[in-house]
């Protein structure tokens, strides 16, 4: 088929959605055209151009028939094949049960190309087309499926993200900021793009447990004494029973609720310790005392990054990670910087 031929025959056999209609490009209807008769299972089956399965075929196409015949054939889409100099015509319907999803156009410049078995052949190759539509169609509304859920996943924490810093500014931004820390950690070490989404996931909200702190902790401009630190600590445990009720494809409540373990044991709410600690949590460990150091905080000014990586440099293999203090240096040397917030 030339292309101008393809061009003129997909626009008379697109479906209006919702209608079953079938319309030229400008619009009008079109179902003057063979094509869009049985595409939308509009067949005669009393005309002896259809059979009772929907196709349409020809083995000797000198005009369309039951049409009135014109001098101009180029005048009557519908007989735009044998304008052409088509003398053999099929068009069948690629069906899935009684769903239309495409045709099946077949042509040959002679004639007794056809035969009403061969027509038969064909149909039955039509349905399993068809069928394999379908489920590439079904395959695809999955996929947009799970595109839309996953689109509303990241929403909702960016919603929890904004609760958080209603309540606590600082708190906002360090999730951001941490996060962005984690990312590139992450990156050089190189985990899998699966299991960064769901340590991004976890830098957003490792703090959304603070919104059962009271606010006046949260922000007090002086140290907290033993009994507000408390509080403070059991931030881990109540932001995973908050991520619990809320469906990740990755671990990100008990990334959440590890980020403040300690390779020897000295960390909480579980003292683990070592291999115990998934390694997204120790990444986020590491990336949560170095953007909480070198930050201003309401009840200190900030020590600075230098004093900050200092800190987990010092603490590699007994607090933290060494591989994981390794990376953070490396990415700090590489040039990375927080985003200003």
């Amino acid at each position: 088929y030339s292309d101008d031929f393809l061009r003129a025959e997909n626009s008379l056999t697109t479906l209006e959605p919702g209608v079953g209609l079938c319309r030229t490009a400008d619009g009008a209807v079109a179902l003057d055209c063979t094509c869009g008769m049985v595409i939308s299972g509009k067949t005669d089956p009393t005309n002896p151009l259809f059979t009772p399965g929907g196709s349409a075929w020809t083995s000797d196409a000198s005009r369309a028939p039951d049409g009135p015949a014109v001098e101009d054939l180029r005048l009557r889409p519908r007989d735009r094949c044998v304008h052409v100099g088509f003398r053999s015509i099929a068009l069948v319907p690629l069906r899935a049960g009684d769903q239309i999803l495409g045709l099946l156009h077949l042509a040959d410049n002679g004639p007794g190309q056809f035969t009403a078995e061969a027509i038969g052949f064909f149909e039955g190759l039509g349905a399993s087309i068809g069928v394999a539509l379908l489920r590439e169609q079904a395959e695809e509304g999955l996929a947009r499926s799970a595109l839309d859920l996953h689109e509303q996943l990241r929403d909702t924490i960016k919603a929890m993200g904004a609760i958080v810093g209603m309540r606590d500014p600082y708190t906002a931004a360090h999730e951001q900021r941490v996060t962005s820390l984690a990312a590139a950690i992450a990156a050089d070490l190189g985990l899998d793009d699966d299991r960064r989404e769901g340590l991004a996931f976890a830098g957003e909200v490792h703090d959304i447990g603070k919104v059962a702190v009271p606010a006046e902790i949260l922000t007090k401009p002086a140290a907290l004494n033993d009994i507000e630190f408390t509080l403070v600590k059991l931030h881990a445990e109540t932001g995973r029973e908050i991520l619990s009720g809320i469906h990740f494809s990755q671990p990100v409540a008990e990334i959440v609720v590890q980020h403040h373990e300690r390779m020897d044991g000295s960390g909480y709410p579980a003292g683990l310790k070592g291999d115990e600690i998934m390694l997204e949590a120790r990444i986020l460990a590491v990336a949560d005392v170095v953007e909480a150091m070198a930050s201003h905080r309401p009840y200190r000014p900030g020590f600075g990054l230098d004093v900050a990586l200092a800190e987990v440099h010092e603490g590699a293999g007994t607090r933290y990670d060494g591989d994981v203090v390794a990376s953070c240096e490396r990415v700090f040397a590489e040039g990375f910087v927080f985003p200003e917030l």
